[in-house]
């Protein structure tokens, strides 16, 4: 009898130790699961919130062109902030109505879009923008004006054309403003 009672006693002993390991992996692989999904769900409460952000912005950017004064090289576009953001231009395009004068300038390098092996490097140039557009802020409710030069040997302005400028600000908006020279 002792030895039957002995063996009883391992295999419950052995029962134990299986029940307690199955209970211990079991929690282990629920923790992992739970730290996991919190994991992704902070990750897209976060993503959530910077697109929210982001379209506030959008919504709140808002900017006019006010003029633009030519010389046969060179244009000068005064822009005016009615937003409630900073306004911050990632790129300007100029253009004519026929798109056979057709210049992108953005805060690296001047392009003719016609032309796209035609390119002017503004850190070898920085004269061609004034102020450069990688530095240009404006605040709500004010006004700035930026200068944009046509660089040597590219078509310049004529008297008695209508141009078109097009100002892509940070948050995606577009303004557009044409003048006959």
């Amino acid at each position: 009898m002792c030895a039957a009672y002995v063996r009883r006693r391992r295999a419950g002993l052995s029962e134990l130790v299986a029940t307690m390991l199955t209970l211990t992996l079991t929690i282990v692989a629920g923790s992992a699961v739970f730290y996991y999904v919190s994991a992704r769900s902070v990750e897209s409460a976060s993503l959530y919130g910077e697109s929210v952000n982001d379209v506030i912005s959008f919504l709140q950017e808002r900017a006019t062109i006010v003029d633009m004064n030519y010389t046969t090289s060179s244009v000068t576009i005064w822009i005016y902030n009615s937003g409630k953001v900073d306004l911050e231009l990632v790129q300007i395009l100029i253009y004519n109505y026929s798109r056979s004068m057709y210049y992108l300038y953005n805060a690296s390098h001047v392009v003719d879009l016609n032309n796209p092996s035609n390119y002017v490097f503004l850190d070898n140039n920085p004269n061609l923008e004034k102020p450069r557009l990688s530095s240009f802020k404006l605040s709500p409710e004010k006004t700035a004006t930026i200068t944009l030069t046509i660089p040597n040997g590219w078509t310049n302005f004529a008297n008695g054309r209508t141009y078109y400028v097009s100002i892509t600000a940070k948050h995606g908006n577009v303004y557009t403003y044409y003048q006959r020279w």
